[in-house]
């Protein structure tokens, strides 16, 4: 997500940067300590709710970023897959609809 948002305008990729770097702190400084204990995290659900509205705040003017963009959302989309699993894991449960 980092390396797409290279492409982006200058303001969008240093919210994507700052969002990224909020996440990536509170993952290792809060979510994972708390894991440890049987807890989530509220901090980085805040954080992953930043990161998201970054992107639903982002406004692309060419087709070019508008294909940046795209590929950045299916990356959003697997860093959320792989923290829901995370999660389950760390409670050692399968989620009741599965």
């Amino acid at each position: 997500m980092s390396r797409l948002s290279t492409a982006m305008p200058s303001e969008s990729r240093r919210n994507i940067t700052n969002a990224l770097m909020e996440y990536l702190n509170s993952v290792s400084q809060d979510e994972l300590p708390a894991m440890e204990q049987g807890r989530n995290s509220d901090r980085t659900w805040t954080a992953v709710q930043r990161l998201r509205d970054v992107y639903a705040n982002t406004q692309l003017k060419t087709p070019k970023l508008q294909g940046y963009f795209n590929e950045s959302l299916k990356h959003l989309t697997l860093l959320s897959d792989y923290r829901r699993t995370r999660l389950f894991a760390s409670h050692g449960t399968v989620p009741p609809i599965l």
